[in-house]
């Protein structure tokens, strides 16, 4: 929960503007605000998707960060697990009534009283309850439920980020990549490699320096084994 420096979008990535990708993900890549200047988007900055001592996904969580020096309304905002419109697995409205006041966190939880039983220093008006949100079911027809493994198949799970106009402004990924797959991976953001076929238990991924975002995975993010 740390403030942290903001890092400017790619200026060069931008000039080119969106292009297709798998499954018609919808991206663009410059925010401005009121006074037209450019600013970083909010942040997946942390995520824990196979906690102990809890089932699949009770005690999974979700954090989003604000790297800028101002407040940010989540009034339009999503946050799921389906990194296409039209896909099977989730995507949530975050609630329209709040707010991510400027380098600090909220945490999406799948059980807040578990959350808050383990990470009892977290503020409670930081900590939001992932089964009250509303299901956005024009973008996700499923539930949010971060994948440990694959069953065989080449393991991915996406997370991604959805302004109010259903761009996304975040997009994190991890995978276990063989020489055969996975396939359907963005290929314009770099997944997590996993070193095998199964995420580690009660290991949090991490975003460090929190307002970091370089679109490769393996640079951005480290394994918490701690869980947070």
């Amino acid at each position: 929960m740390q403030t942290q420096p903001i890092v400017k979008p790619d200026l060069k990535a931008a000039t080119q503007g969106a292009r297709p990708i798998s499954n018609f993900i919808e991206k663009h890549f410059l925010h401005f605000n009121a006074a037209a200047e450019i600013f970083a988007p909010l942040l997946i900055s942390e995520f824990l998707p196979d906690p102990i001592n809890s089932s699949d996904p009770d005690g999974e969580w979700i954090e989003i960060y604000n790297p800028n020096s101002f407040n940010i309304s989540l009034d339009g905002y999503k946050l799921g697990d389906q990194a296409y419109r039209g896909g099977s697995q989730g995507m949530l409205f975050l609630p329209a009534t709040q707010t991510i006041t400027a380098n600090t966190t909220l945490v999406v939880a799948n059980n807040v009283p578990k959350f808050k039983l383990a990470f009892p220093s977290v503020p409670a008006s930081q900590i939001i309850e992932m089964k009250t949100l509303t299901h956005y079911t024009d973008w996700g027809t499923g539930n949010v439920t971060l994948q440990n493994k694959n069953d065989g198949l080449p393991f991915k799970e996406s997370i991604a980020l959805l302004d109010p106009n259903d761009t996304i402004v975040d997009l994190v990924q991890y995978a276990y990549k063989t020489a055969t797959g996975p396939t359907g991976l963005d290929p314009d953001v770099k997944p997590i490699l996993l070193s095998g076929p199964n995420v580690e238990p009660n290991a949090s991924y991490d975003r460090c320096p929190s307002g970091t975002d370089t679109n490769d995975g393996g640079l951005d993010f480290f394994v918490r084994t701690s869980g947070q």
